[in-house]
């Protein structure tokens, strides 16, 4: 006979480490994507995008049809319609990929333009041909036209450039979520190791 309760007591090791892993997984993952909603995160709201300024050319000039453009968030407006909000999406779901590292949990966003936004930097684009849609009018004026009203291609050269993208804070361990952790890891470790009497 185990005087010791070895067993249940490796049964509650490993019943502890799991919770733990599930728990901090999702608090840290609604933290993290409400900064979506609030548009900012730790008290400090992201820079504000172009498209959104009334004196900026993005405003005036919008790329695409309807006024969205101007209202939609940052992070998951009109310029990542393609990925219809994929930033967003992978910070809401990425508790699913959560993994104990040494007495660490892990957490992933698993798409290369993550850090970028995150941590904020430079982009290089090299020179390339494209090509751009138009559309000739009645008075005989080409226009730009989306792919489907559009009655011409043409190749358009782009040179190199560089873009800077503002650091837009998503991700990040800060002193309120850590509190939010030590609360969370004396509940659950409580719950599991109360002593019955």
């Amino acid at each position: 006979m185990d005087k010791f309760n070895l067993a249940e007591i490796s049964q509650k090791l490993a019943s502890t480490k799991q919770e733990l892993l599930i728990q901090l997984s999702v608090q840290a993952q609604n933290y993290f994507a409400k900064s979506f909603k609030n548009q900012g995160f730790d008290g400090n709201q992201w820079q504000e995008v172009k498209r959104r300024i009334p004196t900026e050319n993005a405003y005036k000039y919008p790329k695409g049809k309807g006024l969205q453009r101007r209202t939609q968030p940052i992070l998951t407006g009109a310029g990542y319609k393609q990925r219809g909000g994929a930033l967003r999406k992978a910070v809401a779901t990425m508790s699913t990929t959560a993994v104990f590292r040494g007495n660490q949990v892990v957490m992933n966003v698993n798409l290369p333009y993550a850090k970028i936004h995150n941590e904020g930097g430079t982009i290089h684009k090299s020179a390339t041909t494209r090509s751009q849609n138009y559309k000739i009018n009645k008075n005989g004026k080409s226009r730009f036209a989306t792919k489907k009203r559009a009655n011409f291609q043409q190749d358009v050269n782009v040179g190199a450039h560089t873009i800077n993208i503002p650091r837009r804070t998503f991700v990040k361990q800060t002193s309120e979520l850590t509190e939010m952790q030590k609360a969370k890891i004396i509940k659950v470790v409580g719950k599991i190791w109360e002593v019955k009497s």
